[in-house]
């Protein structure tokens, strides 16, 4: 018997009157002593049937009439008489109905001529409603923690669907990351570093579920979030990237608090895209979570680790299917792995009406032109590798998140590089990761995607000097 069921049982054994309960079925699930004993019924004749068979009299019976429409429109009324036909003859009952919040109807049985026990009944009614009410709220809380919202409250209404399996949907999905987290945290206290990010991620989630989105997962620093599902969403593109540029905007936010307390700056990369994707319960009947599998999902993870700091990236799909004014930065033709044919990224940094936002900085820095140029050794990153060959090059412009390098070798646009300098046996810097943005008319710009902290004081010393 199920958890919720005993305890409505429990409650309702301690009513000093004759109670029986009624399932959504009108079947009798459950009868005491007092109930059997005015019934002139035995337990076993009541339990596991419906009204009108229990009840005697088939439907001519006043009683089970009158129960059988209250189980079937979740009517509540108080004492009314109604007409019973036993094997011992006929006689009248007062009946009192209290729909149950999880459904199914409590009834309270008197003689017509006995004192009524409503009030006394009705307090245990309401005592077990109310304890049913504070257990599913303590649940929706709990896991609320750990599942979206949406997905408690469809758990809590149909349990049906804490079972494994899926659907189809259209939806869009959104992932973040936050760049060089790992090297940007090295030095710090455990504390400090979990203090830096709950204060991002609870700025992020705000933001998500403001837009109706359902976060999936977090895995470290990056964020894994749907928009359409479980609950349907005729705007799923454009709340995401309305969601996505308000989160680039927050980021200004955070690192407010981080400098408030001597932690480091960060930035935030994010991919987006639209697609069909299975959407439901993997795992196993032991062990399993709310998820989503797909073509599109592994897409959007490719899209992502395309961009950059501060940078939203969108796919064809999602921005075919925006259905609002987009103001696009710049676009990226990619090949990602799995895809047959090149696509287009769009980097958006605002949308008009309704959304009406930006994520645009004014004050964004920009490289300014060394007077001498400083050299760097760079290798250049393949998936999980690293090249041996070191390739030589020099900035001759610089800014706390960019460069403009000139190479000794070819570079591609969405090169990853790792970049070092030693001056004869002295580490000058080394460990500094980057992304070729594109190719300029003076070389290639490039962004810092993970600094550490010497190269960050290194780089306010060029531009120190440079002022």
């Amino acid at each position: 018997m199920e958890d919720k069921t005993a305890l409505k049982i429990s409650l309702l054994e301690e009513m000093p009157c004759a109670v029986l309960f009624v399932n959504d079925d009108g079947v009798i699930e459950y009868a005491n002593d007092e109930a059997c004993a005015l019934l002139r019924k035995e337990r076993r004749a009541l339990l596991g049937r419906v009204c009108s068979d229990a009840l005697g009299g088939g439907t001519d019976s006043g009683l089970s009439r009158l129960m059988d429409g209250a189980v079937r429109e979740g009517r509540a009324f108080s004492k009314r008489r109604a007409p019973y036909r036993s094997d011992r003859g006929d006689g009248e009952l007062y009946v009192t109905a209290s729909p149950h919040s999880e459904g199914g109807v409590i009834f309270i049985l008197e003689e017509a001529s006995a004192s009524s026990a409503k009030d006394s009944a009705m307090v245990y009614i309401n005592e077990l409603n109310r304890q049913l009410e504070s257990r599913n709220k303590l649940i929706a809380e709990t896991f609320g923690r750990f599942l979206s919202d949406d997905v408690v409250k469809d758990l809590l209404e149909d349990p049906q669907k804490a079972n494994l399996g899926g659907k189809k949907c259209l939806i869009t999905i959104l992932m973040s990351d936050l760049r060089g987290f790992t090297a940007l945290s090295e030095g710090m206290r455990a504390e400090e570093v979990l203090t830096m990010l709950n204060s991002y991620l609870g700025a992020m989630v705000d933001i998500i579920s403001k837009y109706g989105g359902t976060i999936i997962e977090f895995i470290g620093d990056s964020i894994f979030a749907i928009f359409g599902a479980p609950k349907g969403m005729a705007s799923h593109a454009g709340n995401a990237v309305a969601c996505a540029v308000e989160m680039q905007r927050a980021m200004a936010g955070v690192n407010e608090y981080n400098a408030a307390r001597g932690f480091p700056s960060l930035e935030m990369g994010i991919g987006i895209n639209t697609g069909e994707v299975i959407v439901g319960n993997i795992g196993s009947e032991r062990r399993m979570k709310y998820g989503v599998v797909g073509r599109h999902v592994n897409l959007c993870g490719r899209i992502e680790s395309y961009s950059v700091g501060g940078q939203i990236l969108v796919s064809p799909d999602t921005y075919m299917r925006l259905g609002v004014t987009a103001n696009v930065a710049d676009t990226l033709t990619v090949s990602p792995k799995g895809v047959k044919r090149p696509i287009t990224l769009y980097s958006i940094d605002g949308l008009g009406a309704p959304y009406n936002i930006s994520c645009r900085d004014e004050n964004r820095p920009v490289p300014k032109r060394l007077l001498s140029p400083v050299p760097f050794e760079a290798n250049v990153l393949s998936g999980k590798y690293i090249a041996p060959e070191a390739i030589y090059g020099v900035f001759t412009e610089v800014s706390p998140i960019e460069a403009v390098a000139e190479t000794s070798a070819e570079l591609r646009p969405m090169d990853n590089l790792r970049l070092s300098w030693r001056d004869g046996g002295t580490v000058v810097f080394e460990e500094v990761f980057a992304k070729v943005i594109k190719r300029t008319e003076n070389g290639y710009l490039i962004h810092f995607t993970a600094k550490n902290r010497a190269f960050e004081d290194y780089l306010r010393g060029l531009l120190k000097n440079e002022r």
